[in-house]
């Protein structure tokens, strides 16, 4: 044995968790079948290329890698290109570069400004329906009736400011932090549902109905003692049978509501069912689970790992999408995760992102035709310091003589682990 050489620390793992900076010992197949033989993984598109041959399974040499064996590759959506090819097929994007639209119809200061502005009045809305849903939920624990009248005229403001800026009410879904999570869940749920609805283009009778059952779909959590609703560990199988019963209170408490929309009700008593029959509390599957209940069961699935629970800290929205994505296969209707991820985006607005150049910025604008190349406030340089007026840029751009897009998204970061206030990212001014 030679000197100081290390002995190998050997570890099988899957194509998934190959990461760029480990060293390969052994193949699951010989490297003959592969179209290089290069045992170090020093490029994203190596990995792309041993997925694409048949890997699946890698021994890897961990005292011949230069990574930390501790991080997940899934931690960050944008980690790996295959990831975002994954994306790119539920974004309906074609496989050529699309020619850069004319630069009239590319106004990303624009569509900063009205989100900002709109943000400051989707606020006051969202702290209107905080209120009052607030005590249409202590009302309900009380035994008293659910205002129809009142939660209507809720979700008849949201609607008006999800009509108005989708975008400026969903961010604010995303950034903002209230005390109670079950009160914060319901208000994120029909702000998903609203925006979702908008999406499918339906009239504000649809919108109304759906956006009452998404406001009040948890009301009878009112019925589950908070010891267990925050418990930090794991729920013993009773604890998990009064959980399990909740949507069935929800639908009691609104089924006696006088004029509340039967179609409401349906949203109240699915949202945990699943399409593959696996949910809760009746086991509905296939066509017996209803339309507005199954984009509730996604929803509601979504906003849960987007929040901070005792027992697990929250996902970054893109880490969300793909967690459902690996997690939840066969769990919702066919094709309504597609749209869902259309809807709201690959990078959905408020995503902390890395760009190729090394900037840093915050998503401000979708494009809807290229997911991957959204539109960002930069708040920090290439050389990694802190813009002092935050900057916008139009990652749809392209080098003229090449056709080759000037900035890339490469990694979705945590804001906290970089001590970035999304929320005041997006409210304050920019440099134009």
């Amino acid at each position: 044995m030679v000197g100081n050489q290390r002995e190998p620390e050997l570890k099988k793992i899957s194509i998934d968790e190959l990461r760029v900076g480990m060293y390969i010992h052994r193949l699951q197949h010989s490297w003959f079948n592969v179209p290089f033989y290069r045992r170090y993984v020093s490029s994203l598109r190596q990995i792309e290329t041993l997925r694409e041959y048949g890997i699946r399974d890698i021994e890897v040499d961990l005292s011949k890698s230069e990574v930390s064996e501790e991080a997940a590759p899934e931690e960050l959506l944008a980690r790996n290109e295959v990831e975002k090819e994954l994306f790119k097929k539920y974004s309906g994007l074609p496989e050529s570069p699309r020619e850069e639209r004319p630069a009239e119809l590319l106004d990303p200061i624009g569509e900063f400004h009205r989100l900002n502005r709109d943000m400051r009045e989707a606020r006051k809305t969202v702290e209107k329906v905080q209120k009052n849903i607030t005590l249409a939920m202590r009302d309900a624990g009380m035994g008293r009736r659910v205002s129809v009248d009142v939660t209507g005229d809720l979700v008849e403001e949201m609607i008006v400011s999800v009509l108005n800026n989708d975008r400026a009410l969903l961010a604010l879904s995303l950034v903002e932090n209230y005390h109670n999570y079950t009160y914060q869940h319901s208000i994120n749920v029909a702000i998903l549902m609203l925006t979702f609805g908008k999406y499918f283009n339906w009239d504000r009778a649809e919108l109304k109905v759906a956006g009452l059952g998404a406001l009040l779909h948890d009301v009878g959590k009112v019925y589950v003692p908070e010891v267990i609703l925050n418990k930090p560990s794991s729920l013993t199988e009773a604890e998990f049978k009064i959980i399990r019963k909740h949507p069935l209170w929800s639908e009691e408490i609104l089924r006696v509501v006088p004029r509340m929309p039967p179609r409401s009700l349906e949203v109240a008593s699915q949202h945990h069912e699943r399409y593959n029959g696996n949910g809760y509390p009746r086991g509905l599957h296939d066509y017996r689970l209803t339309k507005l209940g199954s984009v509730a069961g996604l929803l509601d699935v979504f906003d849960a790992l987007c929040a901070d629970r005792p027992y697990r800290a929250a996902k970054t929205p893109n880490e969300s999408l793909l967690f459902i994505y690996k997690e939840f296969k066969g769990q919702f209707t066919p094709g309504l995760f597609d749209q869902f991820v259309k809807c709201i985006g690959v990078y959905p607005v408020s995503s902390l992102v890395e760009i190729d150049t090394g900037e840093m910025g915050v998503v401000v604008s979708l494009n809807r035709e290229d997911q991957l190349h959204p539109s960002v406030v930069l708040i920090q340089n290439a050389e990694g310091r802190a813009l002092t007026k935050p900057i916008i840029a139009d990652l749809r751009r392209r080098d003229p003589s090449t056709q080759k897009y000037l900035r890339n998204v490469v990694k979705v970061l945590r804001p906290a682990e970089h001590r970035v206030d999304v929320r005041e990212v997006i409210t304050n001014g920019v440099d134009e």
